[in-house]
């Protein structure tokens, strides 16, 4: 069991360097205890402040079947937003949030905490 929690938080945090690279800081700490599923995922970007690595419910199907690219999926999303109302599937986190195909998430200005 322990092994595997080692190896999920390898995962974890290779997951997030890949898909934010230097754009993530991970210094930055959240002011608050976060449930363990969705501190593994934490991340902090300039422009978007405290954010949980997330996968959107409307790519899910899509993620799950090319495992091997699911990272392509990911995307960070503000923890008061992610907070709200989230699933977890397999280590991911899975949020459904409002979408537009125009502009992409529509996240509110106060969800973003820095």
């Amino acid at each position: 069991m322990l092994r595997q929690k080692k190896l999920d938080k390898i995962m974890t945090e290779e997951t997030i360097s890949k898909v934010l690279g230097k754009f993530n800081d991970s210094a930055k700490n959240y002011p608050t205890a976060l449930p363990p599923e969705l501190s593994k995922w934490l991340c902090y970007l300039r422009e978007n402040g405290h954010s949980i690595l997330c996968l959107h419910e409307r790519n899910k199907v899509q993620a799950f079947e090319d495992e091997s690219a699911i990272e392509d999926f990911m995307l960070p999303i503000p923890v008061k937003t992610v907070l709200r109302k989230y699933a977890v599937k397999d280590n991911f986190v899975i949020v459904d949030v409002e979408y537009s195909n125009e502009i992409g998430l529509i996240i509110p200005d106060e969800d973003k905490e820095f």
